[in-house]
């Protein structure tokens, strides 16, 4: 073997070997980047609570189990208020709409930092001849139930998020 050939002959063998290596580390790279995402156990948004035919609105508590709220019930009856709305991990809680029919109900929110949370709309109120639709709820979340003789209903939020960690 002449002295180009020999060393022909060692630079693949040192590209192959690094070339494997690369490979390597690639492939360590995948697993860790798909070991660090994850998937939510559930996904599934928290049922609305009931709207009342003559009291106030059913407040709606955090959920145990989802990170998405449902909304809050609409008041029925005489100027009764429409229901609160407490999302998970202490954020900021809807309060009630005020009595009358007057007040618009609160709209949901979603968020994604330091938490990944959405709160649902709050529910609507009641005077005796006017009622206001519930808030729109959050990504993901359930509008607040309407007050009675109310005209137009709640929205729930816009479709899912994903978020991809790579």
């Amino acid at each position: 073997m002449d002295p180009t050939q020999a060393q022909l002959n060692s630079h693949v063998d040192v590209c192959t070997l690094r070339y494997e290596m690369l490979c390597a580390r690639i492939k360590r790279l995948e697993n860790i980047m798909l070991g660090v995402s994850g998937i939510f156990n559930s996904v599934a948004g928290q049922n609305g609570t009931a709207g009342s035919a003559t009291a106030a609105g059913t407040n709606q508590a955090a959920s145990g189990t989802t990170f998405l709220s449902g909304g809050a019930g609409g008041a029925g009856g005489a100027a009764n208020t429409g229901g609160s709305v407490a999302p998970n991990y202490g954020y900021t809680t809807l309060s009630t709409t005020a009595a009358g029919g007057l007040t618009a109900a609160k709209n949901g929110y979603f968020i994604t930092q330091p938490i990944l949370v959405g709160c649902g709309g709050a529910g609507g109120s009641t005077s005796t001849v006017v009622g206001t639709a519930g808030g729109r709820g959050g990504i993901g979340c359930g509008g607040g139930g309407s007050g009675e003789d109310a005209i137009t209903s709640a929205q729930g939020g816009d479709g899912a998020v994903f978020i991809w960690s790579w």
